[in-house]
């Protein structure tokens, strides 16, 4: 049990509302800055929403904080073989 409420604190999910990629990417890189700065480690994950946006300034975006970023999208939704 201890290690899932210290999995919650570090990670989310959140939905875009099938949202442009631009205002969701900000707005989760700085979920994920929020996330890092309290407990070492970040990871957000966005789902439903449309183009991926400028991956050079969410990077920029953790930068800034003297953060590290990876970023990925995946352009469909990946199911179990």
């Amino acid at each position: 049990m201890e290690f899932e409420s210290i999995r919650r604190q570090i990670a989310a999910i959140p939905d875009a509302g099938a949202g442009l990629g631009h205002q969701a990417g900000v707005a989760d890189m700085r979920l994920a800055i929020k996330k890092a700065q309290a407990m070492c480690r970040g990871a957000v994950s966005v789902f439903n929403s449309h183009l991926f946006g400028a991956a050079g300034y969410y990077a920029a975006l953790a930068s800034s904080a003297g953060l590290l970023c990876e970023r990925c999208s995946v352009p469909f939704l990946l199911e179990p073989a």
